[in-house]
């Protein structure tokens, strides 16, 4: 929370909706709200959701501010990053127009609880390219961390459209695309969050080259390439009437893989180029996708 009141830009409000929390973290909010009620907005209805996606595609129905980022846990944001951020944005906005969806995203930097240094680049750390921004690369791996991006008004819109949320894998996913279809996905490569990765983070950094991490990823690898299908469902049911001709094809044909043989599914990658960010879950997605 500090790192956000130390931004060298702050012009902005903090809309917060607790998603029922059990130790002293509304509590804090609390205090910091009463030194800065302007600033800080709590959402108080009484819903929860018991999951940070669902949580943040209810907060995103509120805000009506021009640009949002989000913010979902005690990772410390470099001191410039909304100034970066909006700037990028706004030279997005200048080249193709403020009424389309436009997202960008920064690299990170990874740490421990305790703030040492893990690795200066989450993208090197996790073997994730930044510029994998267009749609058939989206389908199946996503590059945008939800605390290193920032987005305008007209992808919140978008996005919010979105007729069953329980269908996304990651609302940060799901942005990225929506940005991607329809506006711009932009990429800042430099550390503009110190990513803090505990021990029990559901989703977060790992080591792609550690044996545990190449274990893990084979004994799910299944269930993770049937969610992205079911992810490119939503967005057929979503926008499927207004998606470019050959865009929509990709991703019908993308959804409804889980019916086809192997060597069709293979077939179809090679087709597209839809691989994954490494080596490592390529070989996984030839061997059980």
């Amino acid at each position: 929370m500090k790192s956000l009141l130390t931004q060298t830009c702050q012009d902005f409000k903090i809309y917060i909706h607790d998603d029922g929390s059990s130790d002293s973290s509304m509590y804090i909010v609390g205090n910091y709200q009463k030194k800065n009620p302007y600033k800080f907005i709590i959402i108080d209805d009484n819903k929860q959701f018991r999951s940070s996606s669902e949580n943040f595609f209810h907060l995103l129905k509120i805000p009506r501010e021009a640009y949002i980022a989000l913010c979902d846990q005690d990772d410390i944001w470099v001191s410039d990053k909304i100034e970066k951020m909006l700037r990028k944005i706004e030279e997005e906005e200048k080249r193709i127009g403020q009424n389309f969806p436009i997202l960008a995203f920064s690299d990170l930097i990874v740490v421990d609880e305790k703030l040492n240094l893990i690795s200066e680049s989450y993208a090197n750390y996790q073997k994730r390219k930044g510029h994998n921004t267009k749609i058939n690369q989206l389908l199946i791996a996503n590059v945008v961390t939800g605390c290193a991006c920032m987005f305008n008004q007209a992808l919140r819109e978008k996005a919010v459209l979105c007729k069953n949320t329980e269908n996304v894998v990651m609302h940060d996913w799901w942005l990225a695309i929506v940005a991607t279809l329809f506006g711009s996905l932009v990429y800042l490569n430099e550390g503009l969050v110190y990513y803090r990765q505990h021990s029990n983070n559901r989703i977060g950094a790992r080591n792609k080259l550690s044996l545990r991490y190449i274990f893990q990823k084979f004994c799910c690898i299944k269930n993770a390439l049937k969610s992205t299908r079911v992810q490119a469902t939503e967005i057929m049911d979503t926008y499927g009437e207004i998606l470019n001709p050959c865009v929509k094809k990709l991703i019908y044909e993308y959804s409804l893989l889980g019916n086809k043989s192997k060597i069709e599914r293979l077939n179809f990658y090679y087709k597209y180029k839809i691989f994954k960010p490494s080596f490592i879950e390529n070989i996984g997605l030839f061997l059980v996708g």
